[in-house]
């Protein structure tokens, strides 16, 4: 994923929120495939919050973890790279 997005040219902090989002974007899988995106949100929006986590932008890497089994109709490369 980081090797693609920097070779289509974006920039080091999408790339960041890119590898957050990849780390977090199945942790709702782990009670089952079905409705595991939205749970994956709520857990990373969890996490974010419990740790005071401070990243420019959280939203998009948030939605990025929601919608990430929607298909490629999006224009949020976050989601886009997972």
């Amino acid at each position: 994923m980081e090797r693609i997005l920097t070779d289509l040219k974006f920039d080091e902090d999408t790339i960041y929120k890119s590898k957050i989002a990849c780390l977090l974007h199945d942790v709702g899988a782990l009670e089952g495939k079905d409705n595991h995106a939205e749970r994956s949100y709520q857990y990373a929006k969890k996490i974010f919050n419990d740790n005071n986590w401070k990243v420019k932008d959280s939203e998009s890497i948030l939605e990025a973890i929601r919608n990430h089994s929607a298909g490629f109709d999006t224009d949020n490369i976050i989601t886009l790279a997972i």
